[in-house]
């Protein structure tokens, strides 16, 4: 820890001799990843001292700290071509990597033909099967762990085959009766056994061409039948429009398998929330028993909302790619640019009491983008919100009605490998509302 300060130091002193009008934000080189570790308000603490704009360190070298969406957005925009996201290396599995970091007219064209596919897909069509999956795998896990005191290794677990199952349906179009789904759930937990792998070896590289390879089988099986009817997904979306290469596939795989960590650790929340609040849980399997689809929809997505205000939604990250100028200090190239996004939603001034869980919030209000932005901002916001914000939905749904959620081993959040996570041993009791047996429907 103290070399990587000291490297900071270095980095900080070289840039303030040189003759420059002006001068990177002020700040000590505080090495963030320890830092946050043991203080999860260590940014707002340092905002409070230096300002919305101020320099700290992580284990990359020095970086450029931005509190505010307003400013975040305008910095983004203003220095764009100066800006890479920091992202997952994936060049050496297909052509031209992740399309976050593709540049110019490469970007436009396959982020345009990836909203394409998105804006045709029909996840309402879909809620049925999306929460049966999610019911289906809950009850394995209730009924499997009655015993064995409801262990968090095996509560993550189930939460990823639930990740995986909802993100192959809407990605790929298939669900657990089609011969592809359980082919692809196994490449998958090949790809990332123990959640997402950051430096991608060898093990990656097979599971990937599996992947690759199942997936256009199924494409050349669309192509070959011209009037197969072909179901309701991105992918086959893609290979209609004629938008499927090995880059859009390469990308499409990996946002999956991001999305699978993503999801299990949204999932986590949503299951620590729903058992710190069981009057809401009740009201949300009311709504579902009377088939009021309104009243369980708008309180599914305030909770979900909610969750994503409180916690996972953390931040933006940027390599600085040349010098920049921005609010009057200088962002060096090679720092590292960090858009707080958890810091921003604990604004006292726009959500009352803001370390206090309350989806209510959201139901008697609608924060505007400058004041909520749980996906990232502007270009820069996840194509996939919608989606993610309809599968921690129907997550919730099946929980909610059929469950009462009581938690094991509370504890303290963690800082976890990519996201702030609850307590490393939290795991759920899943009490049966009632003793009907769910099951898959088309």
């Amino acid at each position: 820890m103290l070399g990587l300060i000291n490297k900071a130091v270095k980095v900080l002193t070289l840039w303030l001799s040189k003759d420059n009008t002006n001068l990177p934000p002020p700040g000590k080189p505080v090495l963030l990843t320890e830092t946050e570790r043991y203080d999860r308000n260590a940014l707002l603490k340092l905002a409070h001292i230096h300002g919305s704009i101020f320099s700290a360190s992580d284990v990359e070298g020095p970086m450029v700290c931005i509190v505010g969406l307003p400013l975040g957005r305008r910095f983004l925009k203003e220095n764009a071509a100066n800006l890479r996201p920091v992202t997952l290396d994936v060049s050496a599995l297909f052509p031209k990597g992740f399309m976050r970091q593709m540049e110019g007219n490469t970007h436009k064209a396959y982020r345009k033909a990836l909203k394409e596919a998105v804006s045709t897909l029909v996840i309402g069509d879909m809620t049925d099967v999306l929460v049966a999956i999610s019911a289906v795998r809950l009850q394995s896990f209730a009924e499997e762990n009655r015993e064995e005191s409801h262990t968090s290794h095996a509560y993550m677990s189930a939460l990823s085959d639930i990740a995986t199952g909802l993100l192959l349906r809407v990605f790929f179009g298939v669900k657990p009766d089609i011969e592809h789904y359980g082919r692809l759930m196994c490449l998958f937990k090949q790809l990332g056994p123990h959640g997402l792998v950051w430096n991608i070896g060898e093990p990656q590289v097979s599971a990937f061409n599996a992947l690759r390879d199942e997936l256009l089988k199924m494409a050349q099986a669309v192509t070959i039948n011209s009037e197969a009817t072909v179901p309701n997904c991105i992918f086959y979306n893609m290979v209609k429009q004629d938008t499927l290469d090995d880059t859009s596939l390469g990308n499409i795989i990996y946002m999956v398998e991001m999305g699978r960590y993503d999801m299990k650790g949204l999932f986590r929340w949503i299951s620590k929330f729903a058992a710190d609040t069981p009057s809401y849980l009740s009201r949300i399997a009311k709504s579902v028993e009377s088939n009021d689809v309104d009243e369980s929809g708008a309180l599914t997505q305030a909770f979900v909302q909610e969750t994503l205000r409180m916690d996972q939604s953390e931040r933006l990250m940027r390599e600085v790619k040349d010098d920049i100028e921005f609010e009057g200090f200088l962002i060096p190239k090679g720092w590292r640019a960090r858009i707080c996004l958890w810091e921003i939603h604990k604004n006292s001034s726009v959500f009352s009491q803001p370390f206090k869980f309350d989806p209510l919030r959201f139901l008697s209000s609608r924060p505007t983008s400058d004041e909520y932005s749980p996906f990232g901002l502007d270009n820069h916001q996840c194509p996939f919100a919608g989606i993610a914000m309809s599968l921690g939905g129907y997550f919730l749904q099946a929980l909610a009605s059929g469950y009462r959620v009581t938690p094991v081993n509370q504890g303290t959040s963690v800082r976890g490998g990519y996201h702030w996570e609850p307590a490393p041993n939290f795991s759920v009791v899943l009490a049966s509302r009632h003793c009907s047996k769910s099951e898959v429907v088309n």
